[in-house]
């Protein structure tokens, strides 16, 4: 396994284990987060929460593949952009009338998954970089 194959991988299982954790904790804590968020309804955090656990499994399968497929991260950098668009669009349009600190939190996911997204481009161009000039 190449170097940019670990830490593509390494990437990955952050993702997942960052998404996982948000998301039990958006599913099983969603009234005492909707009360530090000031949202109004919290079961909207545990629709929020299913689908960060269901992507993590996503994000983990691809972690432990064989062979990493490249259209599968790039599905998952996509989806990880497209967090970060909306959490901005959160942020800039304030759509639900949250918290300061539920603001800041959302940014400061939307830094991580953005963060995330750039490292699994990275590597994966250097896997495909690799496996194309050999």
């Amino acid at each position: 396994m190449t170097l940019p194959e670990q830490k593509l991988r390494a990437v990955l299982k952050v993702n997942g284990a960052t998404s996982i954790i948000s998301g039990l904790l958006l599913i099983f804590l969603s009234d005492p987060i909707a009360q530090l968020l000031s949202a109004s309804e919290s079961v909207v955090l545990v629709y929020v929460g299913i689908g960060l656990v269901i992507f993590s499994i996503s994000v983990f399968v691809n972690a432990r593949v064989a062979e990493i497929k490249r259209n599968q991260v790039q599905f998952i950098i996509l989806q990880d952009w497209l967090w970060v668009v909306g959490s901005v669009a959160l942020i800039l349009f304030q759509f639900f009338n949250l918290s300061v600190v539920g603001y800041v939190l959302i940014g400061v996911m939307a830094v991580a998954v953005g963060t995330y997204a750039i490292l699994q481009g990275k590597y994966l161009s250097e896997i495909v970089g690799r496996s194309e000039s050999a």
